[in-house]
């Protein structure tokens, strides 16, 4: 079997791992209604508006045992690995997805190091300054 989750980087609604965390029965109608957007819509409103009954979450549970593996396929590193000469990258560290909301300016563009090399200008390590979580 083959699931797709969407919004697993937690853009949205500023929470990360929804439909995974679902399916792992960590997701149920309180968290649904407690994450909202920067507009105030919550996943809980944003489901019914879909057509989608948010009350039927506990649904989505597998149970232990019943997942044998999972691979997350990515192709946004793509311009990096072909640089490269690599077909495939394997992961060896992952980012800790967070949401900070404030009100000052920005210049520039997004940071994607995933998808270009450090040295690639713009959205690598050459910006002039970045936001650190210690």
């Amino acid at each position: 079997m083959v699931v797709g989750f969407c919004d697993e980087e937690g853009t949205r609604f500023g929470t990360g791992y929804f439909g995974s965390g679902a399916i792992l029965g960590h997701r149920d109608v309180d968290y649904m209604k407690n994450s909202v957007t920067k507009d105030g819509i919550s996943i809980y409103e944003a489901m019914k508006e879909y057509g989608m009954d948010p009350e039927r979450i506990k649904e989505a549970i597998w149970e232990d045992g019943k997942i044998g593996c999972f691979l997350e396929a990515h192709i946004e590193q793509g311009p990096v690995l072909d640089t490269e000469g690599t077909e495939l990258g394997l992961v060896d560290c992952i980012v800790g997805i967070q949401a900070l909301h404030g009100d000052g300016a920005r210049q520039g563009r997004p940071c994607r190091n995933h998808t270009h090399g450090y040295e690639d200008g713009p959205g690598g390590r050459g910006g002039k300054g970045y936001l650190k979580n210690s």
